[in-house]
Order: structure tokens, then C-alpha cells, then sequence
């Protein structure tokens, strides 16, 4: 380890669930390639590596891009292994206009069917105040909340299900949906 200035911003000291989840996302090989890396160039800086070796270790070629990265982790935990918003138009929908789109959702689950497409979806939505929403925005909002697309090519609530329990329709959720995700 060569020794330099010390760092402007150090990282935190690790929680045990924190530094498990980064040694997990380091040796996956199901999570993205930048994942990985960060959770790599973390797991470097708290082992005593500098910035540069930390960035080597990682992939990467700048100290600069490793101190942003420690910078982030420490406001915002393992919330920065996640990629920012990576340009483009601005993301212009709220918690207000997430909520309806998920107000659809369940209206449409609540009526006996689980099973929708994002085009039928979007077309629901053209007769709202929202107006046209394109399916990329509405597939996003969908995973973010726990959605995902099933082989029979419609969505559904991962975990979650509408069972009649005394003539009543109930959500049930199961307790162990993010055990059985990994």
C-alpha cells in the first residue's frame, strides 16, 4: 500500500450487513458490471487501499471517480452501488403520477385479472390527464415497485398475491419474496 495524503472524504466505518452485501455484489455474476466494480473499489478503500490502487483493484482508471463513489456511499449507503440518472430528458413524472400508473395497475388486477401488457397499460393511461406515456417510462416505474414481466408476457406482482378470504378479495404478500429472488 503506498502511502499519499490522506483522502478529503474517508469512508465510513462498515456495518456487518453493509460490508456482507458488498463482498456478495462483488463476487456476483448476475449483477451489472457496474455494480460489481463499486462494490469492488469499496471493499478496497475499507480494506486501507488509496483511492488510485482502489481504482485499479476496480477496473478503473481515476482516483477522482473512487472518491465520488465513497462521497456517495457515505450519504447514501448501498444506494450508491445504484447507477444515477445518466442524461438524457429529464425524468419529469413525480410520486403523484407514479401512484396513478400504479392505481391502474391494481384497479385492473382488483377486477379479476392479474394479466396486462405495457401497451394496454399506456392506453389506459392516453384517457387520463396524463396523456401518453411511453411504455419504456411505464416499464421502469413497474420494476421500481416490484413488478416484473412473466414468461406468458404480462406483468405481475412479484410476491404478491389476490386471494378470497370470506368473500372478500385480499392482498397477501409473502414473507420470504426477497429470499426467493436471489
Amino acid at each position: 500500500m503506498a502511502m499519499g495524503r490522506p483522502p478529503k472524504n474517508p469512508l465510513c466505518v462498515l456495518k456487518k450487513e453493509e460490508r456482507a452485501e458488498l463482498e456478495r455484489v462483488s463476487l456476483s455474476h448476475t449483477e451489472s458490471f457496474e455494480r460489481v466494480a463499486r462494490a469492488k473499489a469499496l471493499l478496497a478503500v475499507n480494506q486501507g487501499h488509496t483511492y488510485q490502487e482502489a481504482a485499479l483493484l476496480s477496473g478503473r482508471r481515476s482516483d477522482q471517480a473512487v472518491s465520488n463513489l465513497v462521497l456517495r456511499f457515505n450519504q447514501r449507503g448501498l444506494d450508491a452501488l445504484n447507477s444515477l440518472h445518466g442524461g438524457g430528458f429529464k425524468i419529469i413524472y413525480g410520486q403523484k403520477e407514479k401512484q396513478q400508473i400504479l392505481d391502474l395497475v391494481s384497479q385492473k388486477i382488483e377486477g379479476g385479472s392479474p394479466h396486462w401488457s405495457l401497451s394496454l397499460i399506456q392506453t389506459r393511461l392516453e384517457e387520463t390527464p396524463l396523456g401518453h406515456i411511453g411504455t419504456k417510462t411505464i416499464w421502469t416505474i413497474l420494476r421500481e415497485e416490484g413488478y416484473r414481466f412473466q414468461k406468458s408476457r404480462t406483468w405481475i406482482n412479484t410476491g404478491k398475491v389476490i386471494r378470497k378470504r370470506n368473500g372478500k378479495l385480499v392482498e397477501v404478500e409473502d414473507p420470504d419474496k426477497n429470499a426467493k429472488k436471489k
